[in-house]
């Protein structure tokens, strides 16, 4: 490394100071120095700091630190991922929360023994969340019973929502149904497997507003009372039962009751000032405002949180082709935690800064590069060193553990960003729970390999400019001296004891930095190994999709497959990019017991009108997997059912312009009307779409196409329902009205 240092040492310039800015509140202070302490201090040469309680005090002043170089020198504890999938007990237990989509095992509540039954309450989050999105007893992912969805397997009239009917939890018996008044559909003599129940049953529970005591609780333990409604908070109640012996251990295969970590979608209150809205939401940034103001009781500027909003929701393309928000948040935390510690984790997963401003408010930034409007020279400075390179031995290939949903939300190693051009043989490797993408992952791992291989770094004490780098995380710095003319990124910023100067360390950047081109940049996952053994199941056959229709404004699609072997289920993923449903979504479809095979699955909810990307498997109930099938491209609808063609279509010609008459059929699943035009062409497939008049089934419209040049324009009309379908796309659908051909003079 070479360095290149100047001590500017000299009495402070007699031009007219600026005015002092507001002091910030306590928390603040408190908050960038816990973070700051966290960061620096456990890494710090006793001879610079002294001790801890001089350090503690020294950061204190700090009032901006930058987390991708800073939090990194010292990763969130490895166990910290270990007790997130295991249910614990205390005599104490602290609050958790959770943000975005997390799968997390909350402590036990409750855990009791009655009537041959394990009672036990799952504790999620201490205020009302989204819910439940995977159910996980171990680790297996579990369906749940429920008899309002027509896709559910047959079961006795004793089935109860919420029991559990995967294999080995639920339980399955083939009889004759043939006597059975409730199922005359059935032939009389043909045998069918009905689910009967499980020994495992959930029930969840969100912290909504009216939530009442748990009904099976009520009944099973006197001290449970109605009183217990447990409001405002999150929990999973859970009942095990006793099994026979002989199937205890593949029941209950750790010996114990299973431990249960579902994917949760977490707090659903937060502030989201750019449409005055509460909801639930994984940006990183609304999340960030949320933890500070809401727990942290720090003062947020909601202006300047509507832009990192935004800066998190800007959509970037992922390796495999799928947009995805810039910045994600997905975690967990509980109360024992160091407020520092938490913000530490939330802001190292988004390339994150953290500062104080002259008015007190705390404010951030999430990452992204800007350009700096605040310059400084060396004048500047009383003292100032700068190196130049990277340190002596530093690493060259840079990587992250995240949380990887397609690995069961387990924390898994990124692919390594390696550094051309060098060969120091040296990992460096770290780990971020908030992060749960490969492509968030492997952008932070690009900007902690530009960040240690910066071309400068500067470390030195400012005069009163200083005051202009509150709230600012770029600056320009320039030195005639010494050739530098390059933007900087603060490191961090501390305010000196005289109130007077600023502590300054920072590193140069580029733009180029913070940019990130997926298809060259973002390497391979790591691959992991299935094992093959004999009985691992063929790949799945015969995957295909109907379209049909849907309820409460979402589509349904309804996919089916080939008959498969005895005793294989099947996994279904899907996702829609273009929809803002980067991550994939996952349905487990359980195998039928005895002679009965289940050979299709209805999903519901699906956005209206958007194209999903869709895969299935085979899984064998001891996990073993086959290969995923080729992807299908599905247009989800919600009304199929495309409206009759117009009653009337009609278009004249007029100065400059034409006037379009339609009359909508008296059709229900009429919605609108699609009016292309070709100009000098009689031929569709030249046709754009230059109207979408709604209205009406039965009614007459009219619109006016105007600013036309002379010349010939042909015009054709197309009915679709409120799904959009038809489409005109591939061709000319049925219902359509034309040619109606004008000419204007």
């Amino acid at each position: 490394m070479k360095l290149k240092s100047l001590a500017l040492l000299g009495l402070l310039g007699t031009t007219a100071l600026t005015p002092a800015p507001a002091v910030a509140d306590e928390s603040t202070i408190i908050s960038i120095a816990a973070i700051a302490a966290s960061v620096f201090v456990p890494f710090a040469a006793p001879a610079a700091w002294g001790t801890t309680a001089v350090a503690v005090a020294q950061a204190a002043a700090v009032v901006a630190v930058q987390l991708i170089g800073a939090s990194f020198l010292r990763p969130p504890s490895a166990s910290q991922n270990v007790t997130r999938l295991v249910n614990t007990a205390q005599p104490v237990v602290y609050q958790s929360r959770l943000y975005g989509r997390v799968r997390y095992a909350g402590p036990f509540g409750l855990r009791t023994l009655q009537d041959d039954q394990r009672h036990f309450a799952i504790l999620m989050a201490a205020h009302s969340t989204k819910g439940p999105v995977t159910h996980y007893l171990d680790e297996w992912e579990v369906q749940l019973y429920d008899a309002s969805d027509p896709e559910m397997p047959l079961a006795k009239p004793s089935a109860m929502n919420g029991e559990v009917i995967t294999w080995p939890f639920g339980d399955y018996l083939t009889e004759d149904e043939g006597d059975n008044p409730a199922t005359p559909e059935i032939d009389e003599g043909v045998e069918v497997t009905r689910f009967s129940g499980s020994i495992a049953y959930v029930r969840t529970y969100t912290g909504q507003p009216g939530q009442v005591a748990d009904s099976t609780l009520l009944s099973a333990l006197p001290e449970w009372t109605v009183a217990h409604d447990l409001a405002g908070i999150s929990y999973a109640a859970i009942r095990a039962r006793r099994v026979a012996q002989s199937d205890f251990n593949t029941r209950y295969p750790n010996g114990r009751e299973w431990a249960y970590a579902p994917v949760w979608d977490g707090n659903d209150r937060i502030y989201d000032p750019r449409s005055g809205s509460y909801g639930w939401t994984r940006n990183a940034a609304l999340i960030i405002a949320h933890e500070l103001s809401v727990y942290q009781g720090h003062a947020v500027d909601w202006d300047r949180v509507a832009i990192e909003a935004d800066a998190s929701d800007v959509l970037l393309t992922d390796a495999a082709g799928a947009d995805r928000p810039r910045w994600h948040i997905d975690t967990w935390c509980e109360d024992d935690e160091e407020h520092g510690a938490v913000l530490v984790r939330m802001l190292s997963a988004c390339d994150g800064y953290l500062c104080e401003r002259p008015d007190g408010v705390t404010d951030f930034y999430v990452g992204r590069y800007i350009a700096p409007d605040v310059t400084l020279t060396d004048a500047d400075f009383i003292a100032l060193e700068i190196s130049e390179g990277a340190d002596f031995g530093a690493a060259d290939s840079f990587s992250i553990r995240y949380v990887e949903p397609l690995q069961d939300w387990q924390e898994t190693p990124s692919g390594a960003f390696e550094v051309a051009g060098i060969n120091s043989e040296s990992r460096d490797e770290i780990t971020v729970l908030a992060c749960s993408n490969h492509n968030q992952a492997s952008r932070l791992n690009k900007r902690r390999a530009r960040k240690t291989h910066a071309k400068y770094r500067l470390r030195g004490t400012v005069k009163l400019g200083g005051y202009n780098l509150v709230g600012k995380r770029f600056f320009r710095f320039s030195h005639s001296e010494l050739g530098i003319e390059m933007t900087f990124e603060i490191d961090k910023l501390s305010r000196g004891q005289d109130r007077l100067t600023f502590d300054l360390e920072a590193s140069s950047v580029i733009a180029e930095d913070f940019d990130f081109l997926a298809a060259t940049e973002e390497p391979d996952r790591p691959a992991y190994e299935v094992l093959t053994e004999d009985g691992e199941p063929e790949a799945l056959t015969g995957f295909s999709f109907t379209g049909i229709a849907g309820s409460g404004g979402g589509a349904r699609v309804l996919f089916e497959w080939d008959e498969q072997a005895s005793g294989v289920g099947q996994d279904i993923q899907y996702r829609a990019p273009g929809a803002g449903i980067a991550d994939w979504q996952n349905t487990y479809v359980p195998a039928g017991s005895g002679t009965t095979r289940v050979t299709s699955q209805v999903i519901s909810g699906l956005v209206d009108g958007a194209t999903y990307e869709v895969q299935a498997r085979n899984r064998t109930g001891s996990g073993r997997v086959s290969d995923w099938t080729a992807s299908l491209s599905v247009l989800a609808t919600a009304n199929p059912t495309p409206p009759g063609a117009l009653d009337a279509f009609t278009a004249t010609a007029g100065a400059a312009q034409a006037v379009i008459d339609i009359e909508a059929a008296e059709d229900a699943n009429y919605y609108a009307t699609r009016i292309y035009r070709a100009d000098g062409s009689t031929d569709f497939d030249e046709a754009v779409l230059v109207r979408t008049e709604y209205g009406l089934p039965g009614n007459a419209d009219s619109w006016t196409d105007t600013g036309l040049a002379s010349g010939a324009y042909t015009y054709w009309a197309l009915p679709i329902n409120a799904s959009g379908v038809p489409s005109a796309i591939g061709g000319l659908p049925a219902n359509a009205s034309g040619p109606e051909t004008i000419t204007i003079i």
